[in-house]
C-alpha cells in the first residue's frame, strides 16, 4: 500500500518544474481514458473513475458509490471545505491480469512494483483480492492516500499516512450505506484484513510495541501487514478514545505541515504517562469489538484516606480500570471488602455475579467478574503500566501492604470488548482493619 508524495518532487529549475507539471498533467488525462477492445471497461461515481479487467457483477459495480459516500467522511473528519471538491476526482485501477493494463500504458514507469495497492497524486492502482470486503478496505485505502495528497497536500510521517488510511479505509455496510473509522466487532465481518490477530499474535510473542515503536515503523519494508495492523491500531485508538481523539484529529489536519511528530510529541506531553498506560492495555488486549469508551480510565485525582479510615467507593461492571481516587500510603496495611451483585454476559444467558466471579466461566486464566486491583504508584515512570497489565485479584476482598504510594484502580475481570453486556456495580469498603 504506497503511495508517492508529491511534495518530495521538487524540479532544479523552474523550467523543470513546469515541464514535470505538464507531464503529471498528461499522465492523468491518459489514465484516465478508458482503453477499447482490449478487456477494460470504466464505471463512473461522482468522485471515482474505476477502469478494471474484472467482469461485471453488482459488488465490482457499486465500487464508485460506496467510494462517493466515504469522501464527504473524509472532508468532514479533516475540516476540507465541500467547496473544493467541485471537479475533484480520481482515478482508479483495479487489476485481475497486470498485463492487460500493461498493454494499454496504464502503468506508468514511474509507478513501482506493489503488493497490494499504490497511490500516486489522483491515480491509485490496487489488485483485486479473494474477498469483497477486503477489495473495499483496498479501494478506500489508496483513494484516502490520493485524498489526502490533493487536498490536503500530504500524508504525514509513515506511521500517520498508512495508520489513518488504515482506519479510513476500515469498514462497514449497513442498508446501502458506508461507515468508515468503523472499529470492527467480529473477524467474520472483515474477512482477509486480519490486523487485529496480527497484533494479537506479536503481543503473544512478547513483541507489544510502545507508541514510539509504532511511530518508528515503516510500512511495509518487511513485505508483511504488521506494519499496516500496529499502526492502524495506534490510529484507532487515538481517534476513538475520548479523551486524545480531539487532539488526534486536529494533528491530522496539519497532516502536510513538517514536523509532525514534534507536534505530536508536544500535544501528547502533558499526559503522556496516561496515554502510554492506557496504549500498553489496549494493545495488550485489543479484540474484535474493543470498546475505547468504556475501557477508558478516567484519572481521578487522588485523596488519602479520612479520618475515619475508611471509604467507600462503587465500581461498575460494564467499564475498564476506575480510578476510586484514594492513595494508599507505602508500608501501611489496608482492607479491601466487597459486596453486591451484578450481570456479566448475556449469552446463552447473564450471569449473576460477586466479587469471587463466576468460576464456570474465565477470562486470562481468573473468573469472569472477579474484581481486580491495580495501584499507580505515585512515582512517574515507575512501571505502573506492568501493574495493570498484571492486576490482583481481589475478589470479595483482601489485604495489602504496598511498598510504594499509590492510586487504587479497580474493575471486574472481563473482555473490553465485552463490557456493554454487563450490568450492575460493587461496593467495596477500602479501610485500615
Amino acid at each position: 500500500m504506497g503511495h508517492a508524495n508529491s511534495k518530495r518532487r521538487i524540479a532544479r529549475t523552474a523550467v523543470a518544474g513546469a515541464l514535470l507539471v505538464c507531464a503529471l498533467r498528461c499522465l492523468v488525462a491518459v489514465g484516465a481514458e478508458p482503453a477499447t477492445g482490449d478487456g477494460l471497461r470504466r464505471i463512473e461515481g461522482r468522485y471515482l473513475t474505476l477502469i478494471t479487467d474484472l467482469p461485471t457483477s453488482d459488488e465490482i459495480e457499486r465500487l464508485p458509490r460506496l467510494f462517493d459516500q466515504a469522501v464527504p467522511q473524509w472532508v468532514d473528519y479533516f475540516g476540507v471545505e465541500p467547496d473544493r471538491l467541485e471537479g475533484w476526482r480520481l482515478t482508479g485501477h483495479l487489476i485481475k491480469d497486470r498485463n492487460v493494463f500493461d498493454r494499454a500504458k496504464l502503468l506508468p514507469d514511474r509507478l513501482p512494483t506493489f503488493d497490494h495497492g499504490y497511490s500516486i497524486d489522483h491515480q491509485f492502482w490496487l489488485y483485486d483480492q479473494e474477498s469483497d470486503y477486503y477489495r473495499r478496505h483496498l479501494l478506500l485505502h489508496e483513494g484516502a492516500h490520493s485524498f489526502m495528497n490533493t487536498l490536503l497536500g500530504g500524508c504525514g510521517p509513515p506511521w500517520y499516512m498508512e495508520g489513518i488510511a488504515e482506519h479510513l479505509a476500515t469498514h462497514r455496510i449497513v442498508d446501502g450505506k458506508l461507515q468508515t473509522r468503523w472499529f470492527p466487532t467480529d473477524r467474520d465481518a472483515v474477512p482477509l484484513w486480519g490486523r487485529v490477530r496480527l497484533v494479537q499474535d506479536a503481543v503473544a510473542a512478547g513483541k507489544r510495541l510502545d507508541i514510539g515503536q509504532v511511530m518508528a515503523i515503516q510500512p511495509g519494508g518487511d513485505r508483511t501487514n504488521l506494519g499496516y495492523a500496529w499502526t492502524w491500531a495506534l490510529a484507532a485508538f487515538l481517534d476513538g478514545h475520548p479523551r486524545y481523539q480531539q487532539a488526534f484529529r486536529k494533528l491530522g489536519r496539519m497532516a502536510a505541515h513538517a514536523g509532525f511528530d514534534e507536534r505530536f510529541e508536544a500535544v501528547y506531553a502533558a499526559e503522556r504517562p496516561e496515554l502510554d498506560l492506557e496504549w500498553s492495555l489496549f494493545a495488550d488486549q485489543i479484540d474484535y469489538g474493543y470498546d475505547l469508551q468504556r475501557a477508558a480510565i478516567f484519572f481521578d485525582p487522588p485523596a488519602a484516606l479520612t479520618t475515619t479510615g475508611k471509604e467507600q467507593v462503587t465500581i461498575a461492571a460494564d467499564r475498564g480500570w476506575q480510578s476510586t481516587g484514594i492513595r494508599l500510603a507505602p508500608g501501611q496495611t489496608y482492607e479491601l471488602r466487597a459486596s453486591g451483585q451484578f450481570s456479566v454476559a448475556q449469552e446463552p444467558r447473564p450471569w449473576i455475579s460477586e466479587a469471587q466471579g463466576v468460576s464456570i466461566h474465565y477470562y486470562r486464566g481468573r473468573p469472569l467478574g472477579m474484581l481486580l486491583m491495580a495501584i499507580r504508584p505515585d512515582e512517574a515512570g515507575a512501571d505502573g503500566d506492568k501493574l495493570f497489565l498484571a492486576p490482583v485479584a481481589v475478589g470479595a476482598g483482601m489485604r495489602i501492604r504496598p511498598s510504594k504510594g499509590g492510586v487504587v484502580y479497580l474493575k471486574i475481570n472481563d473482555s473490553p470488548a465485552k463490557l456493554a453486556d454487563n450490568q450492575g456495580a460493587l461496593t467495596i469498603e477500602i479501610g485500615q482493619p
